[in-house]
């Protein structure tokens, strides 16, 4: 199950707290993945908002065969901003795990989940979550709703290889672009 806790704290006094008690911050972005352009950006906009708010970050456009050197520099906590394979899967987070590194974001277990969309339609189901119907696409023969519906690879990225198809002749050619 999932826990919550909720606190009435202001956002003025969370960064008056944060900004008190400034930390060292490595920002982790880029990464290997079709997402790269994607994390580039955000990376930089959360790097940003730390140094903003008064810690010291530093920012390392990183990919697994850099990891090790990456992780030499001394962090009170990692801040991954990777998106895709690697990054955003699983990977990255299992290895930080290991090595006993504070990260910010879902653990190794979580993010494998949640970067596979038909295991994590699943989860939802079992839990009660309302979800879409949805459809498993495992080649370019096998039937696409003939409804408007999104076509999107079950385990690449947020913003790869997603298609809104207005009709089944779309769904047929971008199932057939995406699997």
């Amino acid at each position: 199950g999932c826990r919550l806790l909720a606190t009435a704290y202001s956002l003025s006094t969370i960064n008056q707290s944060l900004s008190t008690n400034p930390m060292n911050i490595t920002v982790l972005y880029g990464g290997p993945s079709a997402d790269r352009e994607v994390s580039l950006v955000a990376g930089k906009a959360v790097a940003k908002g730390l140094r903003e708010a008064g810690h010291t970050v530093t920012v390392i456009d990183v990919r697994p065969e850099t990891l090790d050197a990456d992780l030499a520099h001394p962090a009170d906590v990692v801040f991954p901003v990777l998106h895709g394979e690697w990054g955003e899967d699983g990977q990255l987070q299992s290895i930080l795990e290991g090595r006993k590194i504070r990260f910010v974001g879902s653990g190794s277990a979580a993010s494998r989940l949640g970067m596979n969309k038909v295991e994590t339609k699943r989860a939802w189901e079992k839990a009660g979550l309302p979800t879409p119907p949805y459809r498993v696409v495992g080649s370019a023969s096998d039937p696409v709703p003939e409804e408007p519906c999104v076509v999107k690879a079950i385990d690449s990225g947020s913003s790869v290889d997603v298609f809104v198809c207005k009709g089944p002749a779309e769904g047929r050619v971008n199932a057939a672009q995406a699997v």
